[in-house]
C-alpha cells in the first residue's frame, strides 16, 4: 500500500493515491472485527428472520423469538430521555454569564424543534449492535438557506478510523462513507463530479438493468459478471438512464491530522475565499491547525480543504454500549442472546415436529398391504378415511408412535427463557407480582429502575455520549449562529452584547481567536436527569422524604426540577385553604340551624 502519512497540499495525483491506499487500509482492518463480521446477521436475529446454521431443524424461523422483544424494550427504556442540560464555562463565568445564559436558551429551542431524540434513538441501536457514530454538521442550505446544525447517525460500517486505540479523537484518520446518488453529488461540487462515474457494487447493482450493447450477443453478454456488464453498458449508452433508477456511487470524507506547515516565504489563504472560517497562514506556521478534509467519489477527489469547524475536533462522536479495553469497537449483549435463541428455537423446533407427529402420523405398512392407486388417494387427515388392505400382507397398516420427548428439554427451556428474560425489568415484575402482597406503582418502578446492571452500563455510554455531541452543538452555534440565526429563534432574547463589539453579529469577543474562545464552552449533564427513569426515581425519594417532614416544598420542587413560582404556588395554597375553612364554617352554621 505504501506510506499512509499525510501528503502535500498542491500534489492531487498524490492525493488520490494516498486516499485510495489509506481506504483500503482502514477497510481491512475493520473486516478483521469479529463484531463488523456478525453485524448483517444480527440485524436478521433482531428482525426475527431465520438464520441457518447448517442444519435442516434450524433452518425454521423460531416461533417464540424473544430477541425483538429485549431489543425493542431496552431501545424504548434507554432512548426515553428528559436531560437536564446547561452551558458551562471552566473560567471567567462571570465575564460571559450572559453568553452561557444564550446559549442553554438556544439549545432548549433546539431541542425542541430538532430530531435529535430520533438521531440519538438510530445512535443507540448501531451501539447495541456494537458501535454507533453521529456526525454533528453545519448544514448551511438547511431551513430555506438560513442554515442548521444536523445530527446525522451513522453505522458501523460508514465511519472507518486508522490510529484509535479506544477514543476516536486519538485516530490520524477518520473516513466517512455515504452512499450517494449522482445528482447529489453534482449539486454538492457541480462541474468537479461530472468526472466521477456511479461505483460498481451492491448498491449500484441491485438497481441496475444493464442493456446488452449491439456489439455483443445475448449469449456473450449473458456470461459477463457485472463489473463487466456495468462497464459496456455506461459505455455504449453514456447518457441513458433506466426507467426510474438514480445511479449511486460512494461518497468519501477523510477528516484527518495533518502536520503540514507553510514552507513558503508568503502568506497563504486556506479555505474558500468566500467562506466565514478560511484563514491566512504565514510562514512557518501550520496549514491545517483545525484537521484536513478531503472529499473523494470513485477515484475523483472532490475537494480539499481545511476543516471548516473552530473547534478542531472531528465532527464525530461515537458510542459503544458495552466498551471494552481490549479493542476499538464495542461488544455486542445481542450476539449472547443470539446463542441463547438458537437453543431455545432448537428444542422448540423439537416440540413442534413432535406435535406434528402426532397431528400428521404416517402411515407404516408392508408393500404388498395397499395398491399403487391407494397409496395415493389415502390421505390420513381425512377422518372417515376408510382403508382396505390385502389379506395376504404380513401385518396390518399401523400408524407411527410419535416419539418421547426427551425428560429434560422443558427444564433446559425454561433456563434459557429465564437468562434472556434478566436483561429487561419482566422478570423482577414478574415475581413481585407472585408475593402475597402485591407492591404499588412507587415499589414496582423501583423495582424496573434497578432492573438490570447493563441498563446502567448503556445510560453511562450515553451519557458520554451526549455531552460529547452537546459539547460540538454548542461550540457549533457560537460559529455559526448569526444575530438573524438566534433573532429568528429567541427573539430579541437571541440579542448579545457582543454582537457590535467587534464585528456586528458576532459572538467572539475582542482580542481572542475563535479557536481558543469557543473551546471554553462544555455541555453539561445534569447528574441523574438523562432518562425519565432517573427523575421517576429522584420524585420518589421526594416524596417519601417530604411526607417523612425531612425537607419542604421548596426543596421539593428544587428536586423535582419543576418550573412553579414557588412564591406564587405558596400564596395560593394559603388562598385555597382560607376557601376550605369559610365553607366548612357556612357549612356548620347551616347545620346548627337546621338542629334548632
Amino acid at each position: 500500500m505504501g506510506e499512509t502519512r499525510p501528503v502535500p497540499p498542491s500534489n492531487t495525483s498524490d492525493v488520490e493515491s494516498w486516499t485510495t491506499g489509506v481506504f483500503d487500509h482502514a477497510l481491512r482492518l475493520q473486516s478483521l472485527s469479529p463484531e463488523i463480521q456478525q453485524t448483517e446477521s444480527l440485524i436478521d436475529v433482531i428482525l426475527g428472520r431465520s438464520r441457518s446454521s447448517g442444519k435442516p431443524s434450524m433452518k425454521l424461523s423460531s416461533a417464540m423469538n424473544k430477541i425483538p422483544r429485549e431489543w425493542w424494550e431496552f431501545i424504548a427504556f434507554i432512548t426515553d430521555l428528559e436531560p437536564d442540560v446547561s452551558v458551562r464555562i471552566p473560567k471567567d463565568v462571570s465575564t460571559y454569564s450572559g453568553l452561557q445564559t444564550l446559549l442553554e436558551d438556544l439549545l432548549k429551542v433546539y431541542a425542541r424543534t430538532s430530531d435529535y431524540q430520533f438521531s440519538s434513538m438510530f445512535m443507540t441501536m448501531y451501539a447495541l449492535l456494537h458501535t454507533g457514530y453521529m456526525r454533528v454538521q453545519w448544514n448551511p442550505a438547511a431551513k430555506g438557506g438560513l442554515g442548521e446544525q444536523e445530527l446525522v447517525p451513522k453505522g458501523p460500517s460508514e465511519v472507518l478510523q486508522v490510529g484509535a486505540r479506544f477514543d476516536l479523537e486519538e485516530a490520524e484518520v477518520v473516513i466517512d462513507i455515504e452512499d450517494m446518488t449522482m445528482d447529489k453529488l453534482a449539486r454538492m461540487y457541480g462541474n468537479a463530479a461530472r468526472k466521477v462515474r456511479p461505483d460498481i457494487g451492491p448498491a449500484y447493482d441491485r438497481e441496475q438493468e444493464y442493456e446488452c450493447p449491439p456489439s455483443f450477443t445475448d449469449e456473450q453478454w449473458k456470461f459477463m459478471p457485472p463489473e463487466t456488464k456495468a462497464f459496456w453498458s455506461r459505455k455504449s449508452q453514456p447518457n441513458k438512464k433506466s426507467a426510474g433508477v438514480y445511479a449511486r456511487t460512494k461518497h468519501k470524507l477523510f477528516w484527518l491530522v495533518d502536520p503540514s506547515i507553510n514552507e513558503t516565504n508568503s502568506t497563504i489563504r486556506m479555505g474558500p475565499k468566500d467562506s466565514a472560517w478560511s484563514y491566512q497562514v504565514e510562514p512557518g506556521m501550520p496549514l491545517y491547525p483545525r484537521k484536513r478534509v478531503i472529499a473523494k467519489a470513485g477515484d475523483v477527489v472532490l475537494a480539499d480543504n481545511p476543516s471548516p469547524y473552530y473547534h478542531g475536533c472531528y465532527p464525530y462522536v461515537m458510542m459503544r454500549a458495552f466498551p471494552v479495553p481490549w479493542q476499538f469497537q464495542g461488544t455486542s449483549l445481542f450476539s449472547n442472546l443470539n446463542k441463547m435463541q438458537e437453543a431455545m428455537s432448537y428444542v422448540l423446533h423439537g416440540f413442534m415436529e413432535n406435535i406434528r407427529a402426532g397431528l400428521e402420523p404416517r402411515l407404516i405398512a408392508p408393500k404388498n398391504s395397499l395398491s399403487a392407486s391407494q397409496w395415493d388417494s389415502y390421505d390420513p387427515k381425512d377422518p372417515p378415511a376408510k382403508l382396505m388392505y390385502s389379506s395376504r400382507a404380513a401385518q396390518p397398516p399401523k400408524f407411527s408412535e410419535p416419539p418421547p420427548f426427551p425428560a429434560l428439554s422443558m427444564n433446559v427451556l425454561q433456563m434459557l427463557d429465564k437468562e434472556m428474560d434478566m436483561t429487561s425489568g419482566a422478570s423482577a415484575i414478574s415475581q413481585a407480582l407472585t408475593k402475597k402482597q402485591v407492591p404499588g406503582g412507587d415499589a414496582l418502578e423501583t423495582i424496573k429502575s434497578s432492573r438490570s446492571y447493563m441498563v446502567r452500563l448503556v445510560t453511562r455510554s450515553l451519557e458520554r455520549a451526549l455531552r460529547q455531541i452537546g459539547t460540538l452543538t454548542i461550540r457549533n452555534m457560537l460559529q455559526f449562529y448569526t444575530l438573524e440565526h438566534r433573532v429568528n429563534m429567541l427573539g430579541a432574547s437571541g440579542i448579545s452584547p457582543t454582537d457590535s463589539i467587534p464585528e456586528f453579529g458576532n459572538l467572539f469577543p475582542r482580542g481572542m481567536a475563535p479557536e481558543i474562545f469557543v473551546k471554553r464552552f462544555e455541555f453539561v449533564l445534569e447528574p441523574g436527569s438523562l432518562l425519565s427513569m432517573d427523575r421517576n426515581e429522584v420524585e420518589f425519594k421526594a416524596r417519601e422524604m417530604y411526607k417523612m417532614g425531612l425537607i419542604s416544598r421548596r426543596q421539593v420542587f428544587r428536586m423535582v426540577n419543576m418550573n412553579i413560582d414557588v412564591d406564587q404556588n405558596e400564596k395560593e395554597i394559603v388562598e385555597e385553604a382560607e376557601k376550605k375553612v369559610a365553607l366548612a364554617g357556612l357549612a356548620a352554621q347551616a347545620t346548627h340551624k337546621a338542629k334548632k
